[in-house]
Order: C-alpha cells, then structure tokens, then sequence
C-alpha cells in the first residue's frame, strides 16, 4: 500500500469518528493538554430546541450604576436550588436579549460561536468560558473550573445558567431577591482576580487585574504610595497581602459593604506612576526609578563578580568601569540581601551561581529594567549571617566589596546606600540644624516634641542622603549644644553658624527649622531668601516639600534673616513644617516622615549642585532671575 493511500483512510478514518460523536477541543486552533475537550456534541443536536418544559424569567440586575433587564426561563433541574450567590439553578437567561447585550457589553465580554455552531464562547478580562449542550468551562491564566449545565435551545435561541457564567467570570452576586412572579433583582460585582508585574519595551508595570471594568477613585497618591478607592468591588486574589516586584499591595473595606481601599506601597528608590484612571479590566501603574543620584555620577559597566574565600569569611568583590552608587535592603524574614546599582550594567552575562557556597545559599545579578541601566545583586545566606560593606579597595576604587560572615543572630531589618568612591565632584554643602543647646526653638509640649531635636535628626538623615550622593557635607552642630557658648548672644550664635559656611568656603548652605505660631491652624512649609545668589537654590526646592509630603507649599518668601544676610554663598532657610499645627506635628514626630523630608530636601540640593557645577565647563541652564514684584513676601520677627 503505498503512502499516499495510507494518508487518504486515515483522513477518512478521523472524518468518520467526528461525525460519529467525537470530541471537539474547547479551542480547536489553539489547543494543549491541559484544555477541557467539550463532549458529546452534534452539530444538529445542538441547534435543535431541546426545552421541553420551563416558566418566563426576567431579571433586574444592577452593575456599575446602571440597570440591566434580562429575559430568561427557569426550567427543571435535579438536585438543590440552592446556592451561594443565590441564583437558582434552574435559571437561563437569552443570550439574545437586549437586556443581555448590554449587559455583556457592560462586563466587556465577547461572545462568539465554533465553527461547528455547537460551542459557545464567551471571552472576557482574560478568563474563557465555554458552554456545550452538556456542561461549561471557564480558563483563567492557569486556572480552570467547571460547570454541570450548558446551554439550551428553545425557539432557535441560545439560553445560559446565569449562575455558573457569572461564576466562570468572577462574578460576585449580591442581594438576589424574588420581586413578584417571575421578576427578581440583584447586584452583580466584579473581583480583583489577579496582581502582577510585567515588563513590557523598557517599562515595568504593577497591573491590578479585575474580572470587569471598575470604576475607582484615587485618593491620595505621592511618589512612594498610592490608595485607590473602590465602590463596588471584592478580593478576589488568594492571598490577603501580596508583594509584586517589591511593592507590597494591601486592601482594606471602606465605605459600604462592598467598598474596598486597595494601597500600592511601591519599592524603596521607585516612583508608581498610574497610568489609566479610565475605566478599565486593568489598572496600570508604572514603576520609575528614582534613586537619590548625583548628577555627578555616570554608566558604567561591570567587568566582573567575583568571590575570595577567607577562613569562614566571603567577600563577594563586583568591578566596574568607575565609580559605582550602591542602595541596599536586607529582609529578616527572608534572609535576604538585596543590592541595587543605578547606572551600572554588565557588557556581558554575568553568572552569580559561582559565588553560591557555604554561607550563600542562592545568588542572582540581574538588570532592574531592560530599558533603564541599572542592575540588582541579591543573595539569601544560609543560616544567621552578618555582613558589611568594606571600604574600597586602593588598588581599584571602583570595585564594591561585601564581606559576609557567620553569625549567632539574624541582622535586623534595615537599609542603607553609600558609593565606591566619590565622582568627579568636589561640592561642599554647609548644614545647619536649627537652634540646639540652651535654645530648644518651638516647642509642641503635648506631643513632647521640640524643634532642636527635630532638625538635628532631619539634619542627620540629609548628611546621609547627600554623602551617598557624593557631595561634601558639614554640620554646623552634631550634637545637643550651642555652636558658639552657651547662653551667648542671639548673633554671636547666628554669626557662628555663618561662619562655619563662610570659613570652609562652601558652596551652599541651608538652614533646617520648624516653624512655629500662635495659630494653631497655621500649616505647611516655606522657603526662605535674601540675596540674589540665594534665589536660583530656592527656586530648585519649588514643589519639593508640597504634595508628595502631604504638606502645603506656602512657597517662596524674601527675608532677612541673619544666617542669609551673613554668609557669603547661595543660603537657603527651610520651614519643614509647623509644630504648633496638630497634623504637621504628628508627622515631624515621626522618624520615617523625617527620613522622608531629607531625602526630598537632598534632591533639590542636588538638583542646585549639579546644576552649579556644571556652569564650570558649560552654559548654565538654570535660571537665576528674580522673583516678580507682586511675590509675596513675609516678615518674621522670629530669631533665625
């Protein structure tokens, strides 16, 4: 027999079986092991009225603020009513119904028929979901789920168990409840069925998924978190909180019963920009970096990653073309040590596996995003482990070390960023924490907070976030005292503050304060200038301190105050925050809001910084003119 007879009774053998009952796959173009095969079916079976008996149906469902009327029939079924949505069984609705289009037209799903008119699709937010004259099917990702009834025939139309096409959808029902006779009304509700992160040319996106279009309202949002707020609305996600891509995704009930508030909190050093509020099955928001970088820093890339084995001790060594800005995180639950490097990407694979030993049970390097330059060590250790970053090594300066050793306990939770070594910038930046020693500035006594306190510890955190920045940074004071002596005169002090600027030549000073007034109602934080130098570094804190601190921006004032009049560089005073407001004292007494204020504070002088330095080989492109005659301005008579 020759090869091509063999071809023609097989055809033949598989057209027989078809017709004989058969199977139809559930997706016949693309289908895999894993897909439901709908069977028995026949084509004219399928479109033969096969309703023997039923009574009129119809059904008022509220989705999204508007009203759907359904028409459906109720026909006999074996077993319970009963259900926990509260749907009956026994009810179909007509697939051809007015009311039924809108409504899946509303839910943003398509129907659509097989080729062999006998399965039904209906496709909507990602999830499948097929009907048989038998039974029905619902795919999902990964996930499946089934459903005892299909569809019937009666009158050539297509009638659908409401309950089971709202369960394959991720339909939640909610107060089911018979009107009179035939009519009955309920609330349909979407689920968040699904959070991930996906890259996709270069952008990195947390998409919160939902089983339908929902509408949503954001209220409140800043660079580190936002809260979006939902009216109708379930959790669909197995878990309660999750973490995406390193940012940790909680929900909480707000408002009715079916309210929900769901809170981004995003990764440290990433900004979430939402980018749709329209309504939609997905809600996108996009991670940015926005890592404290000086503008002194450049790319670079890393030549190698190597491993040198000392005693119980590992130093794991990563080289790099220069100098190499480093943000660290270490997770007690998972003991885990994350280190990422902005501006630093590998010229070629780099393999971690090799550094994996008796101290580091798993090791991966990784670029961040594929359309931004910037790569992630991460190690998990074996066991309590400790760990530091050593000091460069002499012979190259640009290589990150990383000792790792036994330990009897497990590090605490804790962050840090520091540099390999210093880019070409030689910026000095004078510092100086408001009040300290005799004078304790404005006072908030039921919170027990005073302002001397307050500044030396923003003061700390900014010195941190400018070193790390590679800017020379000096405190006019470190600790709980005077600068000049104790109980000297208001302006020996303020000219001992200036002349820690003027004396070592700096290049910009700023002077941290709280503000303070009889007012309790008195809020927000302003910026503070005199001469003409000072006015472009005012101008680089303009919307530094404002929304995304959740603080009113009062702007830009002209003042003489004695530390601006008496130094000889750009001078800036900075009004963080009224004490003697309620609201702004509970968040200058919380240390993480603090750290948080710094790190803006950091970047506007940074901003101010790199700009300065680079008007020494090129043009300035900042703008030095002077505020408009009719700015506001502001006295004060308060010792500053």
């Amino acid at each position: 027999m020759t090869m091509k007879k063999i071809g023609l009774y097989l055809f033949l053998m598989i057209c027989m079986l078809s017709l004989l009952g058969g199977v139809l796959s559930a997706d016949p173009e693309n289908s895999s092991e894993d897909e439901w095969i709908l069977t028995p079916t026949n084509t004219n079976e399928a479109q033969t009225d096969n309703v023997k008996s039923y009574t009129a149906a119809k059904v008022n469902v509220h989705f999204g603020g508007a009203l759907f009327t359904l028409e459906g029939i109720y026909v006999p079924v074996s077993g319970s009513e009963e259900s926990e949505t509260g749907i009956p069984q026994s009810l179909h609705i007509s697939l051809e119904s007015a009311g039924s289009t809108r409504l899946l037209q509303a839910l943003g799903a398509l129907a659509n028929w097989s080729g062999m008119k006998d399965v039904l699709c209906i496709s909507a937010s990602g999830r499948d979901v097929y009907f048989s004259s038998a039974a029905s099917r619902m795919k999902f990702r990964k996930v499946t789920g089934t459903g005892s009834m299909g569809y019937l025939r009666k009158d050539s139309g297509t009638y659908i168990p409401m309950r089971d096409l709202l369960n394959h959808l991720g339909i939640v029902c909610s107060d089911w409840k018979a009107i009179s006779g035939s009519l009955s009304e309920c609330t349909i509700i979407p689920s968040i069925d699904e959070i991930s992160v996906k890259e996709e040319d270069g952008r990195r996106m947390l998409l919160i998924h939902s089983s339908a279009p929902v509408r949503y309202t954001v209220e409140s949002a800043d660079d580190r978190h936002v809260s979006l707020i939902f009216n109708e609305v379930v959790w669909g996600v197995k878990d309660e909180d999750i973490s995406a891509g390193n940012a940790v995704v909680t929900h909480e009930s707000s408002g009715n019963a079916c309210g929900m508030r769901l809170n981004v909190n995003y990764p440290r050093y990433w900004e979430g920009r939402l980018l749709s509020r329209l309504t939609s099955g997905n809600i996108p928001i996009e991670f940015v970096p926005d890592f404290p970088l000086s503008s002194g820093y450049r790319a670079e890339t890393l030549e190698s990653v190597k491993a040198v084995r000392q005693g119980q001790a590992v130093t794991v060594n990563l080289s790099a073309s220069g100098p190499v800005h480093y943000f660290w995180g270490y997770d007690r639950g998972k003991n885990e040590l994350v280190v990422e490097m902005p501006m630093l990407t590998s010229g070629a694979p780099i393999s971690a596996q090799a550094l994996t030993g008796e101290r580091i049970r798993t090791c991966s390097f990784s670029s961040l995003m594929s359309g931004y330059g910037a790569s992630r060590l991460t190690m998990s250790f074996a066991g309590p482990t400790a760990f530091q970053f050593l000091p460069p090594d002499e012979s190259n300066p640009y290589t990150l070390r990383i000792q790792i050793m036994p330990s009897t306990l497990l590090a605490a939770d804790e962050e840090g960023m520091g540099c390999t070594s210093k880019p070409e910038v030689c910026g000095t930046i004078v510092i100086d924490p408001g009040h300290g020693g005799c004078d304790p500035g404005a006072c908030n006594n039921s919170l027990g907070l005073r302002e001397k306190d307050i500044t030396l510890d923003i003061c700390f955190q900014l010195e941190r976030f400018l070193s790390g920045m590679g800017w020379k940074v000096i405190l006019t004071r470190r600790s709980d005292r005077d600068v000049s002596w104790a109980y000297s005169p208001d302006k020996v002090e303020l000219q001992a503050r200036a002349d820690v600027a003027n004396i070592n030549q700096a290049d910009a000073f700023i002077s941290v304060h709280c503000n303070a007034a009889y007012s309790s109602s008195h809020n927000g934080s302003s910026i503070h200038w005199y001469k003409d130098i000072d006015y472009a570094l005012a101008q680089s804190f303009r919307g530094v301190l404002g929304k995304a601190l959740e603080l009113t921006e009062k702007g830009l004032f002209r003042d003489n105050f004695y530390v601006l009049t008496h130094t000889r560089m750009p001078a800036v005073l900075v009004e963080t925050a009224f004490i003697s407001n309620a609201r702004d004292a509970m968040k200058l007494g919380d240390r993480n809001f603090r750290m948080t204020l710094a790190r803006s504070i950091a970047k506007g002088l940074d901003t101010f910084m790199g700009s300065r330095f680079a008007r020494k080989t090129r043009r300035s492109t900042v703008s030095t003119s002077m505020p408009s005659s009719d700015e506001e301005a502001m006295s004060s008579s308060e010792k500053r």
